[in-house]
């Protein structure tokens, strides 16, 4: 007969109990599961018996999941598993100090994959009983034979307040002199002592004997009379005797390679401290040195092509203009790349429309797929919601990456996006909306297809699924270790089921909340003053002749007034000269460089500028986190280098579009 496994299940939230139940009902092994809504009615049911497993929520309405194990200290009496509603370090390191063998982070996935964690958790249970009873044997065997490996490798002794009465041999090993000289005079032992630490050893061991409670342990340096410096670690502790006079026992062992080998780790790591610090601005620096001339090659070649030209000039231009975009996909993909690992990239938390940023995305990619005659059809289920909490710049981003991978290797046929709901998570057993959902986006082609060997390979970084010898496709193999980390960032996690010659389906989850009462998406109109339709007298802050030759072209067709500065103390001389209603701002300049002028703006150092005068960088600096600081330094709107001409349009109306207060909650967003 089967053996049932009991499992108390500590969840106050009705759906995921359900779903959890569910799971384990399905199941080959026979499981016997008990729900408890509080950590009080868990404690009640462990009364009446004992169960195999605990399953704990972490957050519970009357304290916390591992609350249960808290009253019987020592080793865990039931083994638990810990889930809770977010990844937190915090929670899982406070988990297992307590004693819980897992902990999960809850999803649809881990739901259904519940009874194999189950199972896994007493697997480790009982292999971890057996392991401590194991060491148990151990350490009662290494204490029988402890003296002994002590009486080799350290120095035992024995002293009162005037003398020591023993010292063991290893002390000449250690210290290069005989024990005798101790045994003559107990000051002796001092003079041993490095200079900067004697008195700390002096002090700890006097304070031993005096008190005559407590033990000391102290590591500190000695000198040999050949020269050389040691490191011991010392320990001493009171020992009682009959009579009136207290003795103190001690030991002590060189520990110089443990020393030297702590100091080599350490100068390793501020190696490496000052390495990252050092590749961070390289990437900056080569950030801006790339993107400052190929925005004056793509300015120039658009300029150009808004020109009357031959046939033939023109497909060369076009062929230029492509090639620009291609470097500056490549510089774009090594900088995301880079500001993912290093953990500067950060996820917005905000409303907007899903639906209607998925069709967006099909949207833009449609005339691609149209030119490489392959059919395109987008599916957005009628269960997305329409609207949702995220990151919708990410989610866009994984979106057209996947979509332009499915183009790119796919000659003919069709590419399809599917994009529908894995599962919905509602709060407190409350209605639809209020709660999150987790999104599942396929991406379906009818390309070449990835081979079995390649499918994991390819999320790694500079992985190709072709030869790089004779690749026909090419790219850096970068874009699916970007996107899937950005899934992974999102809340998700991104796969592929290929077959070479039939095609590939990338999918992909994330995790989306839905929005409360309020929280709605806003939108953009407001009644700041126009600058789509006005002409505005723009101050243009820029030390590289070429971008501000193509950006003072572009606004001047537009109708605009450019007003050129070089440097940042021209660009204050020219602010000055007043009636500049908004500002370009480059940051890296002669000088004095663009946040020292905003600096000069935002504090009302100028005559006649007001302090919120519109201020866009416009800058060849694009890592993640320089943005955001650029920001919250005062800056209205953001782009980076290099940029198309129509972008620059776009972000001047849309603060034209802003007023006086949504302008400044929304800074952040845009450019």
């Amino acid at each position: 007969m089967t053996e049932v496994i009991k499992i108390l299940l500590v969840e106050d939230e009705q759906a995921h109990a359900e779903l959890i139940c569910e799971a384990f009902s399905r199941d080959d092994v026979e499981f016997d599961l008990q729900v408890a809504g509080t950590l009080q009615l868990a404690r009640e049911a462990l009364e009446q018996g004992r169960p195999d497993l605990i399953v704990a929520d972490w957050l519970l309405p009357d304290g916390n999941g591992i609350e249960i194990l808290a009253p019987y200290g020592g080793e865990p009496r039931y083994p638990l598993i810990l889930m809770t509603s977010q990844g937190n370090e915090q929670v899982a390191v406070e988990a297992m100090k307590a004693g819980a063998l897992d902990y999960v982070v809850k999803s649809a996935e881990s739901f259904l994959d519940m009874p194999h964690i189950a199972r896994r958790a007493l697997r480790e249970f009982g292999l971890m009983r057996e392991r401590r009873m194991a060491e148990e044997r151990l350490r009662e065997s290494e204490e029988r034979f402890q003296q002994m490996a002590q009486a080799i490798n350290s120095v035992f002794w024995l002293c009162d307040s005037e003398r020591f009465i023993y010292v063991s041999p290893a002390f000449e090993h250690i210290w290069g002199i005989p024990p005798d000289v101790l045994l003559q005079s107990r000051a002796a032992i001092f003079e041993t002592i490095h200079a900067d630490d004697r008195e700390r050893v002096r002090k700890s061991m006097n304070d031993v004997h005096v008190s005559r409670q407590g033990s000391a342990s102290e590591e500190f340096r000695i000198l040999r009379p050949d020269g050389t410096m040691r490191w011991v670690e010392a320990k001493a502790y009171p020992v009682a005797t009959d009579g009136e006079s207290l003795r103190t026992a001690g030991s002590a062992e060189d520990v110089t390679e443990r020393h030297l080998r702590e100091g080599k780790l350490k100068r390793a790591m501020e190696a490496a401290e000052v390495a990252d610090r050092a590749k961070s601005q390289f990437l900056a620096n080569m950030s801006h040195e790339l993107r400052t001339p190929i925005n004056g090659i793509v300015g120039m070649t658009d300029l150009l092509l808004r020109t009357e030209l031959g046939q033939e000039q023109r497909k060369y231009l076009q062929m230029s203009r492509e090639a620009s975009l291609k470097l500056l996909n490549v510089v774009e993909d090594i900088l995301e790349l880079s500001s993912i690992e290093a953990k500067s990239v950060s996820m917005e938390r905000r409303p907007f429309k899903l639906r209607e940023l998925v069709n967006s995305v099909c949207e833009n990619r449609r005339t691609a797929f149209r030119l490489k005659n392959l059919q395109f059809d987008c599916e957005v289920d009628a269960s997305l919601p329409e609207s949702v909490v995220g990151d919708p710049a990410r989610l866009a981003q994984v979106l057209s990456n996947l979509l332009s991978n499915a183009g790119k290797f796919t000659e003919k046929g069709w590419v399809k996006l599917r994009a529908g709901v894995a599962s919905r998570h509602n709060r407190g057993g409350g209605s639809d909306g209020q709660g999150a959902i987790v999104a599942l986006f396929a991406i379906q082609d009818t390309g070449i297809g990835i081979p079995q060997a390649k499918q994991e390979e390819i999320f790694e970084n500079f992985t190709l699924a072709e030869d790089c010898m004779t690749k026909a496709y090419g790219g850096t193999g970068l874009g699916l270790a970007i996107a899937r980390q950005l899934v992974n960032l999102l809340g998700g996690k991104l796969w592929v089921e290929s077959v070479p010659g039939e095609g590939s389906t990338f999918f992909f989850t994330t995790l989306l909340r839905l929005p409360e009462s309020g929280e709605e998406p806003q939108p953009g109109a407001g009644t700041r003053k126009s600058t789509s339709q006005d002409s505005l007298r723009i101050l243009y802050a820029e030390d590289d002749s070429t971008n501000r030759y193509v950006v003072s072209r572009y606004l001047s067709k537009l109708g605009h007034v450019v007003i050129e500065a070089e440097d940042g103390e021209f660009a204050l001389e020219r602010l000055a000269e007043g009636g500049v209603d908004l500002v370009l701002m480059d940051i890296q300049m002669p000088r004095m460089n663009g946040l020292e002028v905003l600096e000069h703006i935002r504090q009302g150092r100028i005559k006649n500028v007001p302090k919120d005068l519109p201020v866009i960088a416009v800058t060849a600096y694009a890592m993640e986190s320089e943005r955001e600081s650029f920001l919250k330094l005062g800056m209205d709107g953001y782009l980076a280098k290099p940029f198309e001409v129509e972008h620059l349009r776009d972000a001047i109306q849309r603060l034209g579009r802003k007023d006086a207060s949504s302008f400044q909650l929304e800074r952040g967003h845009n450019g």
